[in-house]
């Protein structure tokens, strides 16, 4: 019975840890794309300091998280959010 039971924590945690590493992986790989972007902005001569949907302008400043979506457009920046 002891057995059994550390066998399925020992499960949980090494599925738990796959998970997180995957996690780490897809946001090392998404942080590349968004600096080889910014990189390309910038080769182009572009001003872009930021990838689009990292600033926020005031009039997204003002709505609450919940209020906030990827394709809501404030008309004041063009498309921060």
């Amino acid at each position: 019975m002891v057995i059994e039971l550390v066998f399925v924590i020992g499960a949980v945690a090494l599925f738990a840890w796959w998970q997180l590493h995957e996690i780490n992986i897809d946001r090392r790989k998404a942080a590349d794309q968004r600096a080889a972007k910014t990189r390309e902005a910038q080769r182009a001569g572009t001003a872009a300091t930021q990838p689009q949907g990292t600033a926020l302008c005031a009039t997204s400043a003002r709505r609450t998280r919940s209020q906030r979506t990827r394709r809501d457009r404030c008309g004041q920046c063009g498309g921060c959010h």
